[in-house]
């Protein structure tokens, strides 16, 4: 029994000074993590939050966000509901009384061909409020109380539309957006999500009463309308189109989102492609806000098969993202 308690402390022993030996830095670094697998195609982002709120002596990490209030998107007056109520609701946030739409379900009532249908309330900008495109962000805050215990998959909708009957984009409530009853949730909608965004004519929200019971009332209660964009032009997320490219192609295709201000974007970004550390190129190419497509030409540099790293903003630790790219013997070179 002494012999083999001795023997399993000199195995664990044994297993300590292989684990030490194989890390360079000592006891404290024994368990080196190791490093990731390299994946191609995902998106990147910023490794460092856009923003992050303060408290006390903290101060903002990256950047002090422009904030537009639509505090005209509370008021009643400014919605005009249809099989739903719209008042000045009791709760107040941040000073000013939210906007509550009251929607009583009922299956047997609304309108003569569709009994069982949408209460729904629309708002119609103006001139002034139609600059959605110039902001990053949609903003507003939601709380949602039912006389019922479950919330539907498919709650409550929020849409976004320019001239016709579809909507340019849609918030969905439910499945698709959690949307805790009792409590404030916070709602973002990329404005890069929405399709023209500069045409944007209305702002839509209602139900399908088909997904709730007979009887079911329903209280939602919004506040804190916002249009927000970065001070600074930045890239929120960057995809390799093509992330294995054949080493003729010449081309390195990327989806790219700019965010900030228009003038900032209109200077340029700056892109660099590196292998290994080294920068193999650097240069400023001319970029607008909003998702769109870039075909960075390599042609010249002749990239051999490896593995590459393509960087925006590489100067800049708060704004840098990278993807990782690879480079394969193209199948026509051995026929040349």
């Amino acid at each position: 029994m002494r012999r083999h308690v001795m023997m399993l402390a000199m195995t664990a022993c044994a297993a300590l000074l292989a684990v030490g030996c194989q890390s360079s830095g000592g006891a404290g670094s024994a368990l080196a993590k190791k490093a990731p697998p390299v994946v191609y195609g995902q998106t990147a982002r910023p490794v460092t939050p856009l923003y992050t709120p303060t408290s006390g002596a903290m101060t903002p990490v990256v950047d002090q966000e422009e904030v537009l209030m639509l505090d005209e998107f509370l008021n009643p007056q400014r919605w005009g509901p249809s099989e739903a109520t719209v008042s000045a609701s009791e709760m107040v946030v941040d000073g000013k009384p939210a906007l509550h739409m009251h929607i009583p379900v009922d299956h047997y009532a609304g309108e003569a061909k569709y009994p069982i249908g949408w209460p729904r309330m629309y708002f119609h900008l103006k001139t002034p409020e139609k600059i959605f495109a110039q902001y990053d962000r949609f903003e507003f805050k939601i709380y949602a109380t039912m006389s019922r215990e479950d919330v539907p998959a498919s709650a409550l909708n929020v849409a976004l539309y320019a001239g016709g009957r579809t909507p340019n984009a849609s918030i969905k409530f439910g499945k698709e957006v959690p949307l805790p009853l009792g409590q404030w949730t916070q709602v973002r909608k990329p404005i890069s999500e929405i399709k023209s965004p500069e045409q944007l004519e209305r702002i839509g929200v209602n139900i399908s009463e088909s997904e709730y019971r007979h009887g079911d009332k329903l209280d939602f209660h919004f506040a804190d309308f916002r249009l927000v964009r970065s001070s600074f032009c930045r890239v929120s997320a960057m995809t390799a189109q093509s992330a294995v490219l054949f080493a003729d192609t010449g081309v390195i295709p990327v989806e790219i989102v700019v965010e900030g201000p228009a003038s900032d974007a209109a200077r340029g970004i700056p892109f660099e492609l590196s292998q290994g550390g080294k920068s193999l190129r650097l240069e400023t190419l001319p970029v607008r806000r909003g998702k769109q497509r870039l075909d960075i030409d390599v042609a010249e540099l002749r990239l051999a098969p490896g593995e590459y790293q393509l960087t925006a903003f590489p100067a800049n630790p708060e704004r840098k993202v990278s993807v990782p790219i690879k480079v394969i013997s193209s199948p026509w070179e051995a026929s040349k």
